[in-house]
């Protein structure tokens, strides 16, 4: 295998942080399109040379992001089939072993390594450099954690090099990651860095409102009914504090289910009421959010859904739901409607934008985030038929109630999307992290989401390679404005952390060029 670092022309913050991630393992913070996988190659090139028998070992959570960056890769290292590969759960267990030992860089997700180091037909022991993308999952049980713990027990040559755009919307939060990653240095590059600054493109952000039409707000008021009688039990029962709808979060909800869950393990059957109405409201809360948030179609899927569901005699509180008189007004309303042609007011909104953007440059990359799968047929059909745009969808693996895109697919749509062949992809979370299509000019946020670090993700997807646009559509006196507020408030907070973290660098340290004196 040979590096080409000829090909390799590093910027001074590239260089600046090259240096670092020389001397010590290293979280590497900088914002969305400016190069952190360049950085990568570089310390992966010296690592080889200064350990020439030992591994690198690249980790990525998606496997079309897997795949991107052993493509990046090969543009700068000779190598031949053998020597970089791509590590995959689909090959079998005994031909895994065998390329694993034979290669010299190796792709992979997380949570294949984790199946090979707990089957123990692995060992980390030659990896002389894990670089873990999108570095800000590396929290909880996430497979990075182990991988990395282990790494950290077994490799000869320990160094990590951690990368994101977003590692966490506080101290504490960046703290844990690094705990979690055994990284001992911080290189934070936000977007008003002086070194950064002049490769930074102009995001222009709009905010459109809407506001639910009549027929929207009595359906919504049937569901919120339901809600809050249930929220009445439990606040008498005081197993919550709150009693109206306006006023309970999902995860107060969780947090009680995982409470009454407990109990139940323990033969405490007096709260089995509570349990089954706090399983109720985390359905009608996400209905209710469907309904807000999404689309009527998303919202109706939903409901006959659970129809289903109840014909098949699941859970008590799917029973529940379904003989609810106020959840069964609202499903009737809701199929009176749609046989009206009347949907949610972003719809429309939606299409405009749309026609405005392939009406500037008909050969405009459009993103489209919307937040659940249910919604995602319902915009297809919105633009299918938008002179000059051609719409596809772009979604997660399939899961036990609906169906999916395989990773093979996922990869030719991103492929297509890149090439132009496809004006405008309808993504779920799945596109928020890492997918290189360095011209996309419009990303839509269907809904706004409360995680700085997806907002932050999202946004990244335009504005890399030439000026970009970013517009939220947000419905009027819903959980849509809330969760608007929310992530603004956090990425503020986000801001401030990184840059408190970036201020505490060593005062008067010196920039070597190891880079160079390394060639």
């Amino acid at each position: 295998m040979r590096f080409l670092k000829e090909k390799l022309n590093l910027r001074l913050y590239q260089q600046t942080i090259l240096n670092t991630a020389l001397k010590e393992s290293t979280l590497c913070v900088i914002p969305t399109g400016l190069g952190k996988t360049y950085i990568a190659i570089a310390l992966s090139g010296l690592r080889l040379k200064t350990h020439p028998e030992s591994k690198i070992l690249f980790l990525a959570p998606t496997k079309p992001l897997v795949d991107q960056h052993k493509k990046t890769f090969s543009k700068f290292f000779e190598a031949d089939g053998k020597e970089m590969i791509i590590f995959t759960g689909e090959v079998l267990p005994s031909i895994r072993k065998k390329q694993f030992k034979e290669a010299k860089i190796i792709f992979s997700t997380p949570q294949c390594i984790r199946n090979d180091l707990e089957c123990k037909r692995i060992s980390l022991k030659d990896i002389s450099l894990l670089i873990v993308d999108e570095a800000h999952r590396s929290v909880g049980d996430y497979a990075y954690v182990y991988v990395a713990r282990v790494y950290k027990d077994q490799a000869d040559n320990f160094r990590l090099l951690a990368l994101t755009a977003s590692p966490g919307s506080s101290e504490v939060k960046i703290s844990e990651i690094c705990n979690n990653l055994f990284v001992t240095a911080l290189e934070v590059r936000g977007r008003d860095h002086s070194e950064v600054k002049e490769y930074i493109q102009p995001l222009t952000s709009e905010y459109k409102f809407v506001e639910l039409p009549e027929y929207m707000i009595k359906i919504k008021k049937f569901l919120e009914i339901a809600i809050n009688e249930r929220l009445s039990y439990l606040h008498r029962r005081k197993l919550i504090r709150v009693s109206k709808v306006d006023r309970v979060r999902k995860k107060d909800l969780i947090r009680l289910q995982l409470m009454l869950q407990k109990r139940l393990a323990k033969k405490d059957f007096t709260i089995a009421k509570a349990a089954s109405d706090c399983a109720f409201l985390l359905k009608t809360f996400h209905a209710l959010r469907l309904l807000e948030s999404e689309s009527l179609a998303a919202f109706d899927k939903y409901m006959d859904r659970l129809w289903k569901d109840a014909k098949e005699n699941k859970t008590r509180a799917v029973q529940n739901m379904v003989k609810d008189k106020n959840i069964e007004q609202a499903k009737i309303l809701t199929k009176k409607e749609l046989e009206k042609n009347h949907d949610h007011p972003k719809l429309p909104l939606l299409r405009k934008i749309v026609e405005e953007q392939v009406g500037i440059n008909k050969y405009s990359k459009i993103l489209i985030f919307t937040e659940f799968r249910d919604n995602i047929s319902k915009l297809v059909e919105t633009l299918e038929d938008v002179k000059l745009c051609s719409v596809e969808e772009f979604i997660g693996q399939a899961s036990k109630s609906t169906k999916g895109m395989s990773q093979k697919q996922q990869v030719e749509v991103l492929e297509r999307f890149k090439g132009g062949y496809i004006t405008c992809l309808i993504a779920t979370a799945v596109a928020e992290e890492g997918i290189d299509v360095p011209d996309v000019d419009l990303v839509i946020f269907y809904t706004p989401v409360p995680s700085a670090i997806r907002s932050i993700q999202r946004k990244g997807r335009t504005a890399r390679k030439k000026e970009g646009k970013l517009i939220i559509l947000i419905t009027k006196n819903t959980r849509d404005e809330a969760i608007f507020w929310i992530s603004k408030r956090r990425e503020k907070g986000m801001d401030l952390a990184t840059k408190k973290i970036s201020e505490r660098k060593i005062k008067g340290q010196k920039r070597l060029d190891y880079y160079e004196n390394n060639s």
